[in-house]
């Protein structure tokens, strides 16, 4: 039988998928009198448009098990499980909430909040395959949270408990009902399986030998092994400090095993088992997001410790209290995260910004998965895209951030935009998750929007304005608020070469950087150049077909966003994350025959390749990266010291490096100030003791807190998280920075606020000026 998917390909659409995620196969027998395979694209089209949309319809034979379809008996146990699970969870968080157990609140709580809420509005779409589900449940996850959030922060009516009870008593219902659905659909099935007299041991044995034989082989044997050593090995390195290349050198041999035997799992997958494939890429995708999460005691991006500030602040004040303007104009995420944590009792988010990779790794999964079923043909092939898009991207986008719901948001909304749903649908679920993505970010829609306009002219989208639904309420948010936008827009830079650079760090005179530094940028690079060469072969064997020069013209969108706007020079990395995806797409088709006789050698040597530059470019430099809740600590030192009235605190940073400060508040009480600030380039003397270094810096840290005359206290943090960059980035040795603290130590004035695991708070008490002598 040919099926609309199959002929489609040859229309000059991207291909579909021969067996379809959900049910939305039509056979070309259904043209009046034409043999299948006869009917013309014209002819196919004109069905296609005309047949029932049965998975938007929530209605579909919810009273009848009898009309199930092979799809609907397929997906039974999927939906019985999401929706058993969902309520199974939300009693244990409300018993924890009631026996007032934080625990169990938490985990309960959370699971339900992130898929539960997100499931609810498709538990009743019988024939929706597993995929697809999964992706429109992370989607509405996504968007749920940012619009409630956001709503109580911009009405500043704070009440999370009585959104998420109203929230509650809509999707529960939704649970129960899908609940006996399922398992009316599930006995319809079984019984027709098992006779009604069987033993039910009988029964349950045949099932297990069913289930065996279908999914249980080689492949997911070496994936569950590997996972398991892999997490054996985290767990016994927990705690970990992060030195030169992170974790790479003490988690021992163990744990590289278990990466190799998840990869060798790729070599003995057959075309025929997807779900040994499937569960490989999601080993993959733990491992590599749930050991730094493990082995750390904190997150791997300084710039987490700012976000959950501003979180802890909607929490406590309702409103974001920080003078950079742009943060307080896109709250969409901090809002969401704001409201999960209240729900869950997360009495520090930095938890949740810890753990966050992992959640985030699971919806980006799903996302991926669901873009590389909508446009690629095999299931297999699909699975491979998602794991060489995951390899390929060690650019660290998935920390506690805006940022990385955007290209979570992103993936989703240019998938549902290349699928075959009705338009009407399509144009209700892309508005919701741009409003969602506008309200969050700054940069992301419009890569987003651009990726569509580009697939709109190769004709891959229709209806051809379906981006407008993305970029208007980008546009339209940002005009809102272009008194906080405006100072980051500069027209004068539009298409300047420079917007493409990275940020740059030059070298102290007589220092070099590290060789860590420079493997990273080029194990990054590499990756991408071997994914891209892949995926170049392919646009080469096949350049003659429409559907292939777009997926290789998609990622041009984020290089126009940035000749427009370098977004702080880092556009540049954003850019390079949006078009990971689409070379991942193309390299996959390349690796298509899984044979049943011959291992994928290919494969699996391209895998550890790009397993290799990942773990170098994401894990190298975590020395820098990782938060120290030292430095947090002595961070917060400072923040909750008291100001009298009228006074100012500053605290001066001693080492180069980001560290987990924040914006300051709009009262300006708390000020943190860059080195940089106080001692210009240049005015470093080449030769200086570190006394002579301490005493200078104490002398130009006190002339800036006296340039507004206000009364000021002084603080100053040295951290090993700055030595450890100074001496990678080549500005300056660890025993050089290390003299200054012990200068700092022995110096008149200053004294010791706060010290552990390396970091060291000083406060400095100005001498009193002497009052003049009576006459």
């Amino acid at each position: 039988m040919t099926t609309y998917r199959g002929v489609v390909a040859r229309t000059g659409r991207l291909s579909r998928p021969a067996e379809p995620e959900d049910r939305t196969a039509v056979s070309a027998d259904h043209v009046a009198g034409a043999p299948p395979g006869t009917a013309t694209g014209r002819e196919l089209g004109r069905i296609y448009r005309s047949r029932p949309r049965r998975d938007w319809n929530f209605t579909e034979n919810l009273s009848s098990s009898s009309n199930a379809s092979p799809y609907t008996r397929d997906t039974s146990d999927h939906r019985l499980i999401i929706s058993a699970s969902s309520l199974v969870m939300l009693m244990v968080g409300s018993i924890g909430f009631a026996a007032q157990a934080p625990v169990a609140r938490t985990v309960g709580l959370v699971f339900y909040v992130l898929i539960g809420l997100g499931g609810a509005p498709w538990v009743l779409a019988r024939s929706m395959r597993l995929p697809t589900r999964l992706a429109m449940t992370a989607l509405t996850t996504l968007c749920v949270p940012t619009f409630v959030g956001t709503v109580m922060l911009q009405t500043r009516a704070w009440h999370p408990a009585t959104a998420f009870v109203a929230l509650a008593v809509v999707t529960v219902p939704l649970h129960v009902l899908g609940c006996r659905i399922a398992v009316r659909d599930r006995r319809s099935t079984r019984g027709r399986a098992n006779p009604p007299g069987a033993d039910r041991l009988v029964r349950l044995r045949r099932s297990l030998v069913r289930l065996a034989r279908k999914h249980v082989n080689l492949s997911l044997l070496l994936s569950l092994g590997g996972g398991a050593i892999c997490l054996v090995a985290a767990l016994t390195h927990r705690h970990t400090d992060p030195g030169l290349w992170g974790f790479l050198p003490v988690i021992g041999p163990l744990w590289y095993a278990g990466l190799l035997l998840v990869l060798l799992s790729f070599a003995v997958s057959r075309a025929s088992s997807d779900a040994s494939v499937a569960i490989a890429v999601l080993i993959l995708v733990l491992i590599l997001t749930g050991t730094p999460a493990l082995v750390y005691d904190g997150p791997r991006s300084q710039s987490a410790s700012k976000h959950v500030d501003f979180v802890q602040q909607i929490r406590t004040v309702h409103q974001m209290n920080t003078t950079v303007a742009v943060y307080s104009a896109w709250p969409g995420y901090f809002a969401a995260m704001a409201w999960v944590s209240d729900i869950a009792g997360i009495r520090d988010p930095m938890r949740l910004a810890q753990a966050w990779p992992v959640l985030l790794g699971f919806f980006r999964l799903c996302a991926l998965r669901f873009l590389a079923g909508t446009v690629l043909k095999s299931r297999t092939t699909a699975w491979v895209a998602v794991a060489l898009a995951v390899l390929a991207d060690p650019i660290g986008a998935d920390y506690f951030s805006p940022q990385s719901v955007g290209f979570v948001l992103g993936l989703l909304i240019v998938a549902i935009a290349l699928s075959h749903y009705d338009s009407r649908m399509k144009v209700v679920a892309l508005t919701g998750a741009g409003c969602a993505l506008a309200t969050s970010h700054q940069l992301s829609p419009y890569i987003v929007g651009g990726t569509m306009c580009i697939l709109a002219v190769f004709r891959q989208i229709r209806p051809w304005w379906l981006p407008a639904t993305v970029l208007a309420p980008a546009v339209a948010w940002a005009a809102s608020h272009w008194s906080a936008l405006k100072e980051f827009v500069y027209f004068g830079e539009v298409g300047n070469a420079k917007n493409f650079r990275p940020p740059a760090t030059a070298t102290a005179p007589g220092l070099e950087r590290l060789v860590v530094v420079d493997l990273t940028v080029w194990a990054l690079v590499g990756g991408i150049l071997i994914l891209g060469a892949t995926a170049a072969a392919v646009v080469y064997r096949r350049r003659r077909g429409i559907e292939v020069w777009a997926l290789a013209c998609a990622p041009i969108s984020g290089l126009l966003v940035i000749a427009v706007n370098p977004y702080g020079q880092e556009g540049i990395f954003r850019a390079t994350l949006f078009g990971l995806p689409w070379l991942a797409l193309l390299a996959a088709q390349s690796f298509r025959s899984m044979s049943a006789n011959r291992p994928n050698v290919a494969l699996v040597a391209i895998l550890a390749v790009l397993s290799t530059t990942f773990l170098v470019a994401s894990f190298g430099m975590d020395a820098a990266n990782v938060i120290r809740p030292t430095d947090r600590q002595a961070f917060h030192q400072f923040r909750s010291t008291p100001m009298p009235p009228g006074s100012v605190g500053y605290l001066l940073m001693l080492g180069p490096g980001d560290l987990p400060s924040s914006p300051p508040t709009e009262d300006l009480t708390h000020l943190s100030v860059e080195r940089e600030t106080v001692e210009p380039p240049g005015a470093v003397p080449p030769v200086e003791t570190a006394t002579a270094r301490s005493r200078r810096l104490t002398k130009a840290i006190v002339a800036y807190s006296r340039r507004d005359g206000r009364p000021a206290r002084i603080f100053a943090l040295w951290s090993p998280t700055s030595s450890v960059y100074g001496w990678e980035y080549g500005l300056e040795r660890p025993e050089t920075f290390a003299r200054l603290r012990e200068a700092l130590r022995t110096m008149p004035g200053w004294s010791v606020r706060y010290e552990a695991g390396g970091t060291v708070l000083f406060e400095y008490h100005q001498p009193r000026r002497r009052s003049a002598a009576p006459r």
